[in-house]
């Protein structure tokens, strides 16, 4: 079974990203980064914690985020606000 980033969407502050076995999965688990977790992540303060920067944290960290929403949709979740 494959579970893969099928989907990434930029909300306000949040970046979600949506793992799925395919594009079309009909129950996809969706990953809501928060500038919050970003910022604990990066040891900076959330008022300093730029769009640019989740995006990076986002790109750099995308198998440590897949691994920790596959865990999650194991245990039956559907979504997870990090």
């Amino acid at each position: 079974m494959t579970f893969d980033l099928i989907g990434k969407a930029e909300r306000v502050g949040m970046i979600d990203l949506r793992y799925g076995e395919a594009h079309d999965d009909p129950e996809p688990f969706i990953l809501t980064v928060t500038p919050q977790y970003v910022a604990d992540k990066m040891f900076k303060s959330v008022y300093a914690t730029s769009r640019s920067d989740m995006q990076s944290y986002v790109e750099r960290n995308a198998d440590d985020l897949r691994a920790l929403a596959s865990n999650c949709k194991a245990r039956g979740r559907t979504a997870e606000v990090l």
